[in-house]
């Protein structure tokens, strides 16, 4: 869901500032390329074909559910994402407790076990 988001997103802005036209549809969906193929990479890595074919249920290597996903999710927070994009428009960096604050969600803390221990980083000898 994560990697079709960004061109949700995108079409969701456009059409909140009356600018959404076929052919900025079209654009922004080729900047989504990439996008789909990590999509596609990330299927593969999980023993999946992606697929692109409505389907009637929703199921994790099909893109088309998973763009349905993002919009649902999007427009269900649009308040949220619209105040993260102002004030990052404004200071071109947040911290986690703005984004803690904007969104109106705790941020989760990095796991212990995500963190590299010291003989990590050690070199090879």
């Amino acid at each position: 869901m994560m990697l079709a988001a960004g061109v949700q997103s995108e079409l969701l802005w456009l059409a909140g500032i009356g600018l959404l036209t076929p052919e900025r549809t079209w654009a922004a969906e080729v900047g989504g390329l990439d996008d789909q193929g990590v999509a596609r990479d990330v299927a593969y890595a999980e023993g999946w074909q992606l697929a692109y074919e409505p389907s009637l249920i929703e199921v994790p290597w099909n893109y088309r559910t998973q763009q349905g996903r993002a919009l649902r999710t999007l427009t269900q927070h649009w308040t949220q994402v619209s105040a993260v994009v102002e004030l990052l428009s404004q200071r071109h960096e947040l911290s986690s407790s703005d984004l803690e604050r904007l969104a109106a969600l705790p941020t989760a803390p990095v796991p212990a076990a995500t963190q590299p221990e010291e003989e990590d980083l050690r070199p090879q000898t």
